[in-house]
């Protein structure tokens, strides 16, 4: 089982010279974010568990594991903290 989180509905994601808006249509509200952190909503979205995004993200860019980890958790409760992701859940091993 891994940790999951679930986006809000309604957001839009856009990029311009090199860095992430993101739109919440349904609150009006605008977020920038760098290509990581666009990267990792953009898996979120797509419900992955937070383990295989650190996984994925240490392999990709040869990193530490738990600087990675470390690094995500601080900016998922970023996101929980202006209403772009839900609450985790736990997901079932076949998601």
């Amino acid at each position: 089982m891994s940790t999951t989180y679930e986006c809000i509905q309604n957001i839009d994601m856009v990029e311009i010279d090199d860095e992430w808006i993101i739109m919440d249509t349904d609150h009006f509200k605008v977020t920038k974010v760098n290509a990581m952190g666009a990267y990792i909503l953009e898996r979120v979205r797509e419900q992955k568990g937070i383990e295989e995004i650190i996984e994925t993200i240490a392999a990709d860019y040869s990193v530490d594991a738990n600087t990675v980890r470390s690094d995500v958790l601080a900016f998922i409760e970023e996101l929980k903290g202006i209403g772009l992701i839900k609450d985790e859940r736990t997901a079932s091993p076949h998601q």
